[in-house]
């Protein structure tokens, strides 16, 4: 058994204990160049929740597509696949959404209009090469116009690419499969968040969605909730489900009331707030 003072070494402290004063570069990247508005984007009343995988092959994909769908039946919602090579977001998505242009192409449209319908899918430029994308100034409109947006950002925690798209996250959720070991291959993904985002910030809107993609004894969540109480928003777990393990167009009314629910529950942390990692680095 992993011994739980030894698991949490590595991230430091919980936010309410006593911690040394933090170096003030530690949490924040570079500060973004004068009128990079890939950088910083304005913001208004939607918000950015990104999905990102602790490793390739945690569900980053159908959890996106799933928390759209829902965000999707109360309000507008948009997922965008921003993977850096470009992943199979319009091929999972489900045949009721509408499928728009890529969100390259969309943003970088002078006479852009607003993307139609509640819930829209937006595909990657797969020609395009991934450095200088305007990915975040894309998630970052279409918060502004009011959407949920869900970024499906695969693995690329402690890339340029995941720096560029956490300064306009509200909430980040990390994907965790359920596998044995998969609790501690997390580590060293959750220590980058850390040190990206700070303890404290890690505790308000930091989730983890821990995803069963085949029938199983789950051998993740339960440690990982023990061992990160208070130091993340929560920890979810994805029952194996059917129609989000196929691997193909997903069929909404064949998803399992467990599936729903826990958007549900991971939607309800994700409220839109006021004040995001990016407003954070801007203030004096």
């Amino acid at each position: 058994m992993t011994d739980r003072g030894a698991f949490l070494d590595w991230l430091g402290p919980a936010p309410d204990q006593p911690t040394a004063p933090a170096d003030p570069g530690a949490a924040e990247s570079s500060p973004a160049p004068e009128g990079d508005t890939s950088i910083d984007p304005p913001r208004a009343a939607g918000r950015v929740v990104t999905v990102a995988g602790a490793h390739g092959g945690s569900g980053t994909t159908v959890v996106a597509v799933l928390l759209s769908m829902v965000a999707g039946t109360t309000g507008t919602a948009a997922v965008l696949d921003g993977t850096v090579i470009g992943g199979d977001l319009l091929h999972r998505a489900p045949a009721d959404i509408d499928v728009g242009c890529t969100w390259h192409h969309w943003v970088t449209d002078p006479h852009r209009t607003p993307p139609p319908g509640r819930w829209v899918a937006l595909g990657r430029d797969r020609a395009a090469a991934p450095h200088g994308l305007p990915l975040a100034a894309a998630a970052g409109e279409l918060a502004a116009a009011g959407r949920t947006v869900v970024v499906d950002a695969g693995a690329c925690v402690g890339s340029a690419w995941f720096d560029e798209l956490a300064a306009v996250t509200d909430h980040l959720l990390l994907t965790v499969d359920d596998r044995p070991g998969a609790a501690n291959a997390s580590r060293p993904v959750l220590s980058m968040v850390r040190s990206r985002l700070g303890s404290s910030q890690m505790g308000r809107s930091v989730q983890i969605v821990v995803t069963s993609q085949r029938p199983g004894v789950d051998h993740v969540t339960g440690p990982l909730t023990d061992a990160l109480a208070g130091r993340v928003a929560g920890v979810h777990h994805v029952p194996y489900d059917p129609e989000l393990a196929a691997g193909v167009e997903i069929d909404t009314a064949l998803l399992s009331a467990a599936s729903i629910d826990l958007a549900h529950a991971v939607l309800a942390h994700t409220d839109p707030i006021t004040e995001t990692p990016a407003h954070r680095k801007a203030r004096p």
